[in-house]
């Protein structure tokens, strides 16, 4: 649904009309250029999208929760947004990525990025570099735990132009 929205604005309207039980609790990030947000969707209470700013930043899957503060704070204290900044798109899939593929720094730290639980696990993970220019813009995914499957460039994926996407009918 959300990709049949031609804009930002857009996908802000479907998610305030959306019933909380119409979708499974999930985050959704959404961006065109100069307009990026983070919705949480499918919960019982409905709650403002985070508007992002240009920059750095990092999405754990309980964003919000208490839970996912360490790992959201592991990945911060990790990078340096003045290096990220002069690095190539390789330099910064393999900083990612390691980091992505990382378990507890310490058993009591509760601050893995891949986790593997009874219940629940990371089950994929992806690095987005959106950049000014949409044809300059990558996207890699792991389709399982970042641990052990590899990260494939998915950028073809992506629309380019970015200005030009027709909406989906």
């Amino acid at each position: 649904d959300a990709l049949r929205c031609p804009s930002v604005a857009a996908v802000d309207a479907l998610l305030a009309a959306l019933a909380p039980d119409q979708y499974n609790p999930c985050t959704l990030l959404y961006a065109e250029p100069g307009a990026a947000r983070l919705a949480p969707v499918g919960l019982r209470e409905h709650r403002t999208p985070r508007v992002l700013a240009p920059g750095l930043h990092v999405m754990v899957s309980g964003i919000g929760a208490e839970h996912a503060r360490a790992r959201e704070q592991r990945v911060l204290s990790a990078l340096d947004p003045a290096q990220l900044a002069n690095a190539r798109p390789e330099q910064l899939l393999a900083a990612l990525t390691g980091l992505l593929r990382a378990h507890d720094s310490r058993p009591d730290a509760d601050d893995a990025l891949c986790r593997h639980g009874t219940q629940a696990g990371t089950v994929s993970s992806f690095v987005a570099l959106l950049a000014d220019r949409p044809t300059d813009s990558r996207f890699w995914c792991a389709v399982g735990p970042p641990c052990r499957t590899e990260y494939l460039d998915y950028s073809a994926l992506l629309p380019r132009p970015l200005l030009q996407m027709e909406p989906i009918p």
